[in-house]
């Protein structure tokens, strides 16, 4: 990050720069994991989640078949 000058303000900034990089990283992998499940779905861009599980239920109640759902977390995912 560019320097202000300003001892009291540089700090505050160095000390949040990695907090902010963390929190730019989560928001870039929800927006992909999202954007992956709206193509799951067969949902353009502009859906929402609530859109594409309303997708999903609907698929599911209508099926003959037997459906099974697998919901896998994962931690420490970069």
């Amino acid at each position: 990050m560019k320097t202000t000058g300003i001892k009291n303000v540089d700090e505050t900034f160095k000390a949040a720069t990695q907090p902010l990089r963390d929190g730019l990283d989560l928001r870039e992998n929800v927006q992909i994991a999202m954007a992956t499940f709206q193509q799951n779905c067969g949902l353009g861009p502009i859906a929402n989640m609530k859109q594409c599980v309303r997708t999903l239920v609907s698929r599911i109640q209508n099926s003959c078949d037997n459906v099974t759902l697998q919901l896998s977390m994962r931690s420490n995912v970069s």
